[in-house]
């Protein structure tokens, strides 16, 4: 279970997220928007890559803030444009 609260983000005076809450109960699911919707910045903030500046994420009971490690060991992600580097 994913739990989003609260959560906003800004780059500056751009307000990336604003406000959002919602509920991912055991489901695969899938982020659609236009550029400059706030998808990339919600899922670097869901990986703890970037800090929100207000809110609050849970997943699988544990938040994102306090357990970064263990967190991030539930999540599976499949961005748009992979590359692979052979060599």
């Amino acid at each position: 279970m994913i739990e989003i609260t609260n959560l906003s983000k800004n780059y500056g005076s751009k307000e990336a997220i604003k406000n959002i809450n919602f509920n991912i109960n055991g489901e695969i699911f899938g982020l659609l928007g236009p550029n400059g919707a706030g998808k990339s910045t919600l899922i670097k903030v869901l990986t703890d890559l970037l800090k929100p500046d207000t809110g609050k994420i849970s997943i699988r009971g544990m938040g994102i803030l306090q357990n970064p490690l263990k967190v991030k060991q539930c999540l599976d992600l499949l961005w748009k444009n992979l590359s692979c580097i052979t060599g």
